[in-house]
């Protein structure tokens, strides 16, 4: 699989370029997740390549990606958002979809608002009961208990708890 995420890069997988790596590689290249962020270029490649497995890197655009023709989205929140997204991946064709990637998208808004690595592990501990994953390594430094707070209140006033109950353990 290609990982077109050109900010860290400094190159990006166009579709020409996703093109001539399929015919000079066959059987090797198998598809891409694209992290670029942007919109207009998956949906090229999508199109481009209806035979290829195309994620996007972000859960943002899950429901466009499907609705393109792509298969869905590979992104590192997915730790936290599986149960949302994966209902969103499982009724991505029903009229609740929309209402569906908005919440996605407002549990995504609220990560972004603190540390997203520390975030994923508090709410890893919680859903596991195992405290122990809320351990990081450095540079990160877990959530203090009043950080954690203040991001569940943040996620239950977005009815995060709601979609995806199994988080709210304590």
């Amino acid at each position: 699989f290609l990982y077109n995420i050109p900010k860290h890069s400094g190159v990006s997988v166009t579709a020409t370029l996703f093109a001539r790596l399929l015919d000079a590689h066959p059987g090797i290249v198998e598809g891409i997740k694209d992290s670029s962020g942007d919109w207009a270029s998956l949906e090229k490649l999508i199109a481009a390549f209806p035979g290829q497995t195309i994620f996007s890197g972000s859960e943002r655009l899950m429901l466009k990606t499907l609705r393109a023709g792509g298969k869905g989205c590979i992104a590192g929140t997915a730790k936290a958002l599986a149960p949302l997204l994966q209902r969103l991946y499982r009724d991505w064709r029903k009229p609740e979809a929309d209402a569906l990637q908005r919440s996605v998208d407002d549990a995504r808004s609220v990560l972004e608002g603190t540390s997203l690595v520390p975030a994923l592990k508090a709410l890893t501990a919680r859903r596991t009961s195992d405290r122990a994953w809320r351990n990081v390594l450095p540079p990160f430094v877990a959530l203090t208990p009043v950080a954690e707070r203040a991001l569940c209140s943040k996620l239950e006033a977005a009815r995060f708890f709601d979609l995806v109950p199994e988080m709210k353990a304590a």
